[in-house]
């Protein structure tokens, strides 16, 4: 983000793997980190985010993943969704994997 323009990369990734951890030991669990090709970008292809499982944003039909990881844990592929008793939109989203594999997307 254009907010982003003053922090180097490398200070961009030691604020974001500091946040992860204080999630992480806060809930007890490894976070998700939810992230879209642009946002990446700005991190110019730093592949250490890597060992974070990935809930990827990206409303092509055949999503991009991101050069740190080779495949998604969860992909939102749409914010144009609709549920009974929701009057607006909604984020629509796909889990890569088996119900075990959705339960150890939960928090414990």
């Amino acid at each position: 983000p254009a907010t982003w323009s003053h922090i180097s990369v490398s200070d961009r990734i030691s604020f974001i793997k500091k946040w992860l951890d204080v999630v992480g030991i806060t809930l007890h669990a490894q976070p998700l980190l939810y992230m879209g090709n642009d946002f990446y970008n700005t991190l110019q292809g730093d592949t250490s985010l890597g060992a974070y499982k990935l809930w990827l944003t990206d409303y092509r039909s055949t999503p991009r993943v991101p050069a740190a990881w080779t495949k998604y844990s969860a992909w939102q592929y749409t914010s144009g969704g609709n549920c009974p008793g929701v009057s607006t939109n909604v984020d629509l989203d796909q889990v890569e994997g088996t119900m075990t594999d959705l339960n150890w997307l939960r928090v414990p």
